[in-house]
């Protein structure tokens, strides 16, 4: 890395000068240092960005289907750890491979209602649904 670098790492500076250190250590050009908790501040996403996105209804239906997915999945994971039931198990017990179980929890196969209840009901449960109106305007309460 020095190598890559040069003198900046020996000791010398590029003009052959020792380095500068503390503030004064900065390139000409270089923004003002500014105190770490407003450089931390910068680096928090602005607030209402999701709230923003969830009120376009297009984006909102995305979010729902993906949470749904994801709940879905954490669901089968807690019913798991629950009855102590590894994927190698639980893929013995659904007579299918541990990958297809592992693709279910990961999310890339697609888990339909069937394949949920199926699971579930092996690991010694049942699955219910609920659902709530979404008022005018996207936004659930």
């Amino acid at each position: 890395m020095a190598a890559l670098f040069g003198a900046q790492f020996s000791g010398m500076g590029a003009t052959g000068q020792a380095p500068l250190s503390g503030a004064a250590a900065k390139c000409k050009g270089d923004p003002p240092l500014r105190p770490r908790a407003e450089r931390e501040e910068m680096k928090k996403p602005k607030q209402g960005t999701l709230d923003r996105r969830l009120s376009n209804r297009s984006y909102r239906a995305l979010y729902e289907k993906e949470k749904f997915i994801l709940e879905a999945s954490e669901l089968i994971c807690k019913a798991m750890e629950a009855k102590r039931i590894s994927r190698a198990e639980l893929a013995r017990r659904l007579g299918t491979t541990r990958g297809f179980v592992t693709q279910i929890l990961s999310g890339s196969r697609n888990l339909t209602l069937s394949t949920l209840a199926r699971v579930m009901w092996t690991l010694g449960f049942i699955v219910t649904l609920d659902s709530i109106v979404v008022p005018k305007g996207g936004r659930r309460s």
